[in-house]
């Protein structure tokens, strides 16, 4: 899932930075929040969004549902080094979710 171009997030502090469209770096050990929004545009038959620190996933995974309902998903998790945050979709290649456009990520570190 991408959000955005590179360099065109609004941060504070450096313990969180933006890589790449679709990745995002913690830099620091601590309790982070992740909240996303996904703007779902069409039917979807089989898929999830979830988020992936270092590969794995974190918590729940958020089922694509409701057509013109936008996606919020929270998950908290713990950074013991540093680690690559990603909001990825499972099952059909995205399917109903306009990819990009509109999405936000808010990524808070807690402690």
């Amino acid at each position: 899932m991408t959000f955005g171009a590179l360099g065109s997030s609004v941060s504070f502090g450096t313990n969180i930075t933006q890589t790449g469209a679709d990745t995002f770096n913690v830099n620091a050990p601590g309790i982070y929040k992740v909240t996303f929004i996904l703007p779902v545009t069409g039917v979807t038959l089989s898929g999830n969004v979830a988020v992936e620190v270092g590969g794995v996933q974190q918590g729940p995974s958020f089922v694509l549902a409701n057509v013109g309902v936008p996606l919020i998903g929270q998950v908290i998790f713990q950074v013991i080094s540093s680690a690559t945050v990603k909001v990825v979709i499972q099952g059909l290649l995205g399917a109903g979710v306009d990819l990009g456009v509109g999405a936000s990520i808010i990524i808070e570190q807690l402690s």
